[in-house]
């Protein structure tokens, strides 16, 4: 009787550890921070001087596509690194919506822009984007 209990009491224990796990938010990461703050960066200054060269043969997207390239590519570092944290699955779905919105950024620069406003409301679309994700990980709990 006394060995039922303690297995029991294991088993409840054992429970109770994997239910709080699975509530558990997920921790701050200075890394994420720091890597999405980059590909803000770059993807300000693409749009600045794409907006700055409007109307342009300069403004063509071959002479952009190697800024495309870096972003993508620190892109994917904040995709491996988000996944591989616990508990992180709200970050993950908005990284695979900023990797469609530059997506089809990119999309629309290969047609080419025809005028300013055209730019700047994909900027506040993405600084939307941009905003929400750098809230989420600043209000992660920062590890002890």
């Amino acid at each position: 009787m006394r060995a039922l209990r303690q297995a029991i009491i294991v088993g409840a224990c054992l429970l109770l550890c994997v239910a709080c796990q699975s509530l558990q938010m997920p921790h701050y990461d200075a890394t994420s921070e720091q890597l999405l703050t980059q590909i803000q960066r770059q993807t300000d200054r693409l749009l600045v001087e794409v907006e700055h060269n409007i109307g342009l043969k300069k403004n063509r997207y071959v002479l952009y596509q190697h800024q495309y390239k870096e972003i993508f590519i620190e892109l994917h570092v904040l995709t491996t690194r988000i996944k591989a944290l616990p508990h992180n699955q709200t970050s993950t779905q908005q990284v695979t919506l900023l990797l469609d919105s530059l997506r089809k950024l990119q999309a629309r620069h290969k047609l080419g822009f025809k005028n300013v406003a055209e730019i700047r409301g994909l900027q506040q679309l993405l600084d939307g984007q941009f905003q929400a994700m750098l809230k989420f990980e600043l209000s992660k709990e920062k590890p002890e």
